[in-house]
């Protein structure tokens, strides 16, 4: 999949402002639904993309939609590299949580590096 190369635009909506360019990456954590949907539909993101054994942007994108209040963590890429883009590293969830959303987010993140499930948190990151 051919990316949107216009960073400036990305970071805009990731960061709520702009970013030096550092050549590397950038950290970045609570993106929330709306902007990494803006980011599929824009292109800046690629649906089938995975940070080594995490799922993918998509599968990650369709738990949040279903499951409301988890905010994504990862990187960006700097347009100066050639692997530019976006890896989501995990979710992330503050607050209450039933049984359904638990066995859920254990279901799709069982295989994460780190993997907490505290009470009113929850975290999946795959290095």
């Amino acid at each position: 999949m051919e990316l949107n190369k216009d960073s400036k635009a990305r970071d805009l909506i990731i960061f709520d402002k702009l970013v030096e360019d550092n050549g590397d990456i950038i950290r970045f954590e609570g993106l929330t639904l709306e902007k990494l949907d803006r980011l599929l539909d824009q292109k800046f993101a690629d649906p089938e993309e995975t940070q080594n054994d995490s799922p993918s942007t998509k599968e990650i994108y369709d738990f949040m939609k279903e499951h409301p209040g988890f905010t994504a963590h990862g990187y960006v890429v700097s347009r100066k590299r050639n692997d530019y883009g976006i890896s989501l590293e995990g979710v992330e969830y503050r607050g209450n949580y039933n049984k359904k959303v638990l066995l859920k987010f254990l279901d799709l993140f069982a295989y994460a590096d780190e993997l907490t499930t505290k009470d009113k948190y929850l975290r999946a990151w795959y290095d």
